[in-house]
């Protein structure tokens, strides 16, 4: 039983809860995408989810090799 929340396994915040280990890296932040963190996968990269809506779509989609076009008339 744990010195700090009384239980086993240890409560969330308890300072002696195991880290989540990191299973990815995001290519934009370069931090840790984290055991159980949903993430978005663009061709063999890896990206948080925050990550991608900061950047705003136009990114996104170049990200994606998506092209934009510009609509005209023939």
């Amino acid at each position: 039983m744990c010195e700090y929340c009384h239980s086993n396994p240890h409560k969330a915040g308890c300072p002696n809860e195991p880290k989540a280990k990191n299973v990815y890296i995001c290519k934009h932040c370069k931090e840790g995408i984290q055991e159980g963190e949903e993430f978005a996968r663009i061709g063999e990269d890896f990206y948080h989810l925050e990550c991608l809506e900061a950047l705003g779509i136009k990114e996104v989609l170049e990200l994606a090799e998506i092209d934009v076009e510009t609509a005209e008339v023939d």
